[in-house]
């Protein structure tokens, strides 16, 4: 353990190291460290040894799978998004890397992985702040309707986002 430790601490990211070893039961995991514990709640005692799968269930993707073992088996790098599921069985939908790496002689395979909801989080935050910001320049929706029709040409029983591409395009360039 003290090798990948050595070799992952400057990582801000969730890493998982297992072992290469595809037969029934494996590969093993050989470490994680405490971004990963975080992230999925589990502490490395109750996985460790264990294969990754101990982090699937019923929406986790088996062809994706097979396709992440055939790329580490060729020596080829993976990315993707995989959905798992944390301790509390909540699912947690990730961006990750998988690739073979060499450490003193060995050959491991090394995940860095990222929650995706928390960036779809942040992003949904971003966009709910713009939507205020331009919703907060257009003219209440009483007028909206007017001003759209003058713009558009149209005749507009709802206040919708096409009314604002208009206003943003006429207002705004």
């Amino acid at each position: 353990m003290e090798k990948f430790l050595k070799f992952t601490k400057d990582y801000d990211v969730a890493i998982l190291v297992t072992d290469t070893d595809f037969c029934a039961d494996g590969p093993h995991i050989l470490y994680a460290n405490e971004k990963f514990e975080e992230m999925t709640g589990y502490k490395l005692d109750e996985f460790i040894g264990s294969t990754p799968r101990f982090f699937h269930g019923p929406d986790t993707n088996s062809e994706q799978t097979k396709e992440i073992i055939d790329c580490i088996r060729h020596g080829k790098y993976f990315e993707g998004v995989r959905l798992i599921y944390k301790k509390n069985g909540t699912e947690l939908l990730r961006n990750w890397t998988v690739e073979t790496v060499t450490i003193d002689g060995e050959n491991y395979i090394f995940c860095q992985q990222r929650d995706l909801s928390i960036c779809l989080i942040d992003a949904l935050d971003k966009v709910k702040t713009l939507q205020r910001s331009i919703l907060s320049k257009i003219p209440e929706q009483k007028n909206a309707l007017n001003y759209r029709k003058s713009i558009s040409g149209t005749d507009a029983e709802t206040f919708d986002f096409d009314y604002v591409k208009c206003y943003c395009k006429s207002n705004f360039g």
